[in-house]
């Protein structure tokens, strides 16, 4: 008898730090470890462990990706439930107008739903006292997941 975990499937691509996209299918758990609710994108990316699995589209293989050397996630049918932390639903947001630049990427603009108490609204402290290495952006009606570690830039277009 084999027992299987019930899944919600997520279609993402992911671009690594050399510039390859891989595009396929990232499996999330009814249930998160580290709140209440479904387990989202963003948890997966920010959980502790180093590799990513994501079923290949269009194909039954299954590839590892590295975290550390992921640029940044696609999430294209992805909304705000896939992106926002419990701890930051009730606190009031303002969109913040960017240009961010990864390694092994152009220039993408899109807007942050800065949610931070007013003493860390400013766009570098919510950038620096984000937990985990992933932030959520939204570009082309895209959620973008970008790995802090591989920015380059971000430029506020206010």
């Amino acid at each position: 008898m084999q027992l299987a975990v019930p899944v919600r499937q997520v279609r993402v691509s992911a671009l690594s730090l050399d510039g390859i996209w891989s595009d396929g299918f990232l499996f999330l758990k009814p249930l998160a470890e580290t709140h209440s609710g479904p387990e989202r994108v963003l948890d997966r990316l920010n959980d502790r462990d180093l590799f990513l699995p994501l079923r290949v589209a269009g194909d039954r293989s299954v590839i590892l990706l590295n975290k550390t050397h992921l640029a940044r996630l696609l999430v294209p049918e992805g909304h705000a439930g896939d992106a926002v932390r419990e701890t930051h639903e009730n606190l009031a947001a303002r969109i913040e107008t960017v240009v961010v630049t990864v390694v092994g990427g152009q220039p993408l603009s899109g807007w942050l739903a800065i949610q931070a108490p007013e003493w860390q609204s400013r766009l570098s402290d919510y950038l620096n006292h984000l937990p985990g290495r992933f932030f959520p952006m939204y570009a082309d009606d895209t959620l973008h997941l970008i790995n802090k570690h591989a920015v380059i830039r971000i430029q506020s277009q206010r």
